[in-house]
């Protein structure tokens, strides 16, 4: 078992410096997204939607008025998220508006907060000197940081599990039974409220109970401390259970969507979310029930293609560095960027990253002696994630910083005990837990399908890609917009480089027939490998005339830029966010929609309650 710093009593300064300086940087992102408006994409979109129907139901009450059944069900939502973060952002709306800058304002100031809950916890498990390098990681590292401004829920779930082990570790083997007591129950309290984010807690509510009681030295008292931290969770938990079980008509474990996450990613590859939601209309079974049928078959097709998933995606979900570069800088989502500073901004991330797991995966090591030590209960955890990631084949960044969050006390502990290595028996097996995950990690970077991007980040992405052996597939999306119009005109754009393509159908050109009626058009630009923006030669037979043009400017991200001829104007936009939204986008654009009888058969389905 890890020392405890002899120097108990936290230090005020040090912890009000941390705080300080997390929030310096966070608020700096913020203020970045801020003034530029960025709003709320994918899910982001479903939790703020939540947490403005939370704020709307609290105000309600507030004025002594009750909540219709349509003001629940759009806190409830489904039952797909837990209803503690709506909560706490719908407060937090009774402040400010409710605007989406102040909701990013909020999980900025958790995530700030979240800094010295790291210090205080490593502290306590591993030392002064561990606690201030888990600490600067958390406030440092892009991973942590650019969580901190989105509206996903994993920054405030981190808080509250983080908090959980602080509380867990109050209860000490010798300590008076009374204080073990109170500190059982405040952890299974903490928990429960994490399983009102999150339902990524149910792993944990049988670890912590279990490593509470291994802490304790006779066999009433581990009864005790287990049973009441378990009791504490459930009670916590049970007025959200009863609210499910009231709105489902079953037991529902804390969220709808296992079923929901098992088929995407066991599903049928001819068979979409809306075939199922079409079935299920039909023929009057239950949606769940169809999805969770339709993953198990498949499963039991190929079950070794279904471990080989598993596994993959499991060590891709713990890639968490690219995430914000993937989704948000690499999409145009956000403003572009000078190259240099992103390719510096993802190499950064990327050292950290691995130092960060490396050090982890030492501490880890340190801490293998005994079976009651903090590095086993982590371990245990981050374990049990990956596991729940495997079953379900949900593997996502998201899933991961919760993982490296629960790292954080033992890349500590491993940093500050670097020279502990020379007196390690066992080298090799060793190193070779050490390096483990992360090698396995960046193994999955290679090979596999193209990686997408916006043409203006493709000379950078290319570079990365063809180190690694993939492509780069661009897509792009920009409109444009004519004036003044006295009478028809027909405009054609066509890409100077062959490899681009124009439009839902991937045409070499693409033409506009601009009338007085239609004087705004969406154009997508896409190629299957690229290395450079795309120039398009813009041609209007009214003024017979045409221009080359460099659509991919930072001045005309989101803003109306002359083309060269008059009258015509374009802006660039961002790419399709997320793939669901991209082929929503392809099927409204092709007007296409669900198969009217989609061939499913699904006969152990029962009608929907």
């Amino acid at each position: 078992m890890i020392r405890r710093d002899p120097d108990a009593p936290q230090s005020r300064r040090v912890l009000l410096g941390l705080f300080a300086l997390s929030l310096a940087i966070r608020l700096v992102l913020w203020a970045f997204v801020a003034v530029h408006d960025m709003p709320a994409r994918g899910d982001e979109r479903g939790y703020l939607g939540r947490a403005r129907a939370a704020h709307w139901g609290m105000k309600r009450v507030l004025k002594g008025k009750s909540l219709g059944l349509q003001d629940v069900e759009r806190w409830y939502g489904g039952g797909r998220w837990g209803p503690l973060y709506p909560g706490v952002l719908g407060a937090g709306f009774f402040f400010s508006d409710e605007q989406t800058a102040t909701a990013r304002l909020i999980v900025s100031l958790v995530g700030a907060l979240t800094t010295p809950l790291v210090f205080v916890l490593t502290r306590r498990i591993a030392g002064r000197r561990a606690a201030c390098i888990a600490a600067l990681f958390h406030a440092g590292y892009s991973g942590f940081v650019v969580f901190s401004h989105l509206l996903w829920s994993e920054t405030f779930f981190i808080f509250l599990v983080l908090l959980t082990l602080f509380l867990a570790h109050g209860v000490q083997p010798g300590a008076p039974p009374g204080r073990n007591l109170r500190a059982a129950i405040g952890s299974g309290v903490a928990l429960g409220l994490a399983g009102l984010v999150r339902a990524t807690i149910l792993p944990f509510v049988v670890l912590l109970p279990l490593w509470l009681a291994l802490r304790q030295r006779t066999a009433r008292q581990r009864i005790a401390v287990a049973a009441l931290a378990l009791l504490a969770c459930l009670g916590t938990l049970s007025p959200w259970l009863t609210w499910q079980y009231a709105m489902e008509g079953h037991f529902v474990p804390l969220s709808t969507t296992s079923n929901l996450n098992l088929f995407r990613g066991n599903r049928p590859a001819a068979v979409s979310e809306a075939d199922v939601a079409a079935y299920a209309e039909q023929s009057g079974a239950d949606v769940d029930c169809v999805m969770r049928e339709l993953a198990l078959a498949e499963i039991k097709r190929d079950p070794g293609a279904w471990f080989a998933r598993g596994l993959k995606r499991s060590l891709r979900g713990m890639w968490a560095p690219e995430v914000f570069v993937r989704t948000h800088l690499r999409l145009a989502v956000y403003p572009p960027l000078p190259l240099a500073l992103v390719a510096l901004w993802f190499l950064g991330s990327l050292a950290v990253y691995l130092a960060l797991v490396a050090l982890a995966g030492f501490g880890f090591r340190l801490e293998m002696e005994k079976l009651d030590s903090s590095g086993n209960l982590l371990l245990a955890m981050v374990l049990s994630s990956l596991i729940f990631t495997f079953a379900t084949q949900t593997a996502a960044p998201r899933i991961a910083l919760v993982d490296l969050a629960l790292m954080l006390p033992m890349a500590g502990h491993g940093a500050a005990h670097l020279g502990r290595w020379r007196s390690l028996r066992w080298k090799l097996p060793s190193l070779l837990f050490v390096l483990a995950l992360p090698l396995s990690i960046l193994s999955t970077l290679t090979g596999g399908a193209a990686s997408q991007t916006t043409g203006y980040y493709a000379p950078l992405v290319a570079e990365w890609n063809g180190s690694v052996g993939r492509r780069t597939a661009v897509l792009d999306r920009i409109e444009l917009r004519g004036s003044a119009l006295e009478r028809d005109d027909l405009v054609t754009l066509r890409p100077t480089d062959d490899s681009y393509r124009l439009g839902l159908e991937a045409e070499e050109s693409w033409q506009w027939e601009l009338t007085p009626e239609v004087q705004v058009a969406a154009l997508r630009i896409s190629a299957n490998d690229a290395d450079r923006p795309v120039r398009l030669t813009v041609a209007s037979r009214n003024l017979d005339r045409q221009v080359e043009l460099a659509p991919l400017r930072p001045e005309a991200w989101r803003q109306w830029r002359a083309t060269g001829l008059p009258g015509i104007d374009f802006r660039w936009l961002p790419a399709a966010q997320t793939r669901r939204e991209a082929a929503s986008e392809a099927a409204r654009s092709a007007g296409q929609a669900p198969s009217s009888q989609p061939s499913l058969s699904v006969p152990q389905c029962l009608p929907a309650p």
